[in-house]
Order: structure tokens, then sequence, then C-alpha cells
């Protein structure tokens, strides 16, 4: 829809402009008709028909394109939206399950949405649920991080227990035991950041299961809605990673921010820091 939207945009630009021009050539017309006292037949029919003339067609096409056209283009945005709902196709059944944007790598999702751009859009009070393996998305930002603590966010995050790893989910996720004991340094030096500068916000670390090698970014967008991030990962490289953005008051994006809260809800806190206070701390984190 916003390509339709940007693809018009230049045309109505130039209908617009085009018609201000044409008011002012009939109002000039119009008035000389008014003002000059003409004796030539050619002349004054110019003046004061073709003035005239020129004055309230371009008027009627102005009002038009300035306050009629968008209205009926929404209408018939909504309308292609619905049509497109109700083909029996890829494109409406992805519509039907709230599927908004698919991107092919890792990259191409970062450079699309940045953790800095969710972070700082935000709203007030809100939170951002990750369910991952590693966290490597939110611990390999800490410095972002911080900056939505101190914004007042609350981060809800869980890893993978080191102690569940087995060398079949290790095969399947390449993700091991070592990856989240070197995660654990990074948290470490989060949590000394936080005692040192109390941000207002709340962060707690929680240890889950291997129920899926998937995982999940729940947070909202500026427009108020609740978005799901579904991480899809074959490897270790950026370039075998499929990230899915689901709107979650549709079937697919609620579907899957019910299964991954039970899993959220499931998982053991580890560590918490609230009003102003480290609770929790079963990591053993040496925080003085």
């Amino acid at each position: 829809m916003g390509k339709i939207k940007k693809e018009r945009e230049s045309p109505l630009q130039w209908s617009i402009m085009w018609s201000i021009i044409m008011v002012l050539i009939g109002l000039v017309l119009t008035l000389l008709g008014q003002i000059l006292n003409v004796n030539n037949i050619v002349s004054g029919i110019i003046l004061r028909f073709f003035g005239p003339t020129i004055l309230s067609i371009f008027s009627v096409s102005l009002v038009y394109d300035t306050l009629v056209a968008d209205k009926h283009f929404e209408e018939f945005k909504k309308i292609l939206k619905e049509e497109i709902e109700d083909l029996d196709s890829i494109q409406g059944k992805s519509i039907r399950l709230g599927i908004t944007d698919i991107l092919t790598t890792r990259g191409e999702y970062n450079s699309k949405y940045p953790l800095i751009n969710i972070i700082e859009e935000a709203p007030e009070n809100n939170e951002i649920v990750g369910i991952g393996k590693g966290l490597f998305y939110f611990l390999g930002n800490k410095e972002i991080l911080q900056k939505g603590l101190e914004k007042g966010l609350t981060f809800r995050l869980a890893l993978v227990d080191p102690k569940k790893i087995t060398p079949l989910f290790e095969k399947v996720t390449s993700l091991f035991k070592e990856d989240i004991e070197a995660q654990l340094n990074v948290i470490e030096d989060i949590f000394k950041w936080i005692l040192n500068n109390k941000p207002k916000g709340t962060i707690e670390i929680r240890y889950r299961g291997v129920e899926f090698p998937d995982s999940v970014l729940i947070f909202t967008s500026k427009d108020g809605t609740k978005k799901i991030v579904w991480d899809l990962s074959f490897g270790r490289s950026s370039e075998q990673k499929r990230e899915i953005i689901l709107d979650t008051n549709y079937p697919l994006g609620k579907d899957l921010m019910e299964r991954y809260m039970t899993i959220y809800d499931k998982a053991t806190l580890q560590i918490k820091y609230s009003n102003g206070k480290i609770t929790d701390n079963k990591l053993d984190l040496q925080l003085n």
C-alpha cells in the first residue's frame, strides 16, 4: 500500500501545481477583463469569457486534488486491502495471518528494524520481551539496552539454561554451552553498570528450557501496535536466519505470542533489577 501511495504522490503534486498556476492565470485574466476597457472583440472574449472559465474549472480541480482525491484514495486502499485479504493466495493468507514483513537475512532485518529504533519508538513505560537462545541480539548491543533502561522501559529476557543444552540441541541450533558462558560476562557488565547508574527501567533475566530452537522479540511499535519478530535460525551465520514480522492482533502473531509468553512464564528467574534494587542474583554475578 505504501508503494502505491508513493507512486501517486508525484503526479498528484504536479496536478496541484498545474491547477494553482491555471487558477492564477484565470484570476489575472478575469481581473484584467474587469479593469481594462478593451474594444477589440477577440481580446474582450479572451479576458471576459476565458478568464472566469479557466478560474472556475481549475478551482474545482484544485479542490478535488487537495480535498476529495485523498478521501477517495483511502477508500480505494481499504477496498483493495479487503479484496486482497479475500484472495486465496499467499499474499491474502499472509495478511489474514498478520504477517507484515519477511526478511531473508538477519542483516536485512537489522538494517530495516535496528534495535535502537525499536527502543526509541517504544511508548514510555512499555516492555520489550526477548525469548531467545543466547540473547545475542540484546547483549551484543548493551549500550542500546542501557538507553532503554534509562528511558524507563522494562526488558523481560530469557535465554537457554546452559545446563539443559544437549549435543543434539547444539547440532540443531549451532548454540554451545560456551556461548552462554560468554554471555554471562556481558550480563555481569550490564548489571555493574545498573548498580552504578540506577536507571529508572526494569530488567529481568531468566533461564528457559529448550522447548523450541526459534526465538522471538515482542515489542510495541510507534503506532501502538504490538508486534512479534519470529526468528528462524538455521546456523550461526546471519545469512542463515530468517525474520518474520507479525501483528499480534492477527491469528499467527497472537498464537506465537501466547506460546512464547508461556515459555517465558515457565522460565526460572535468575536476576532482576527494579526500583533501584538488584534481586534474585542466582547467577552469582560479582557486582561489587
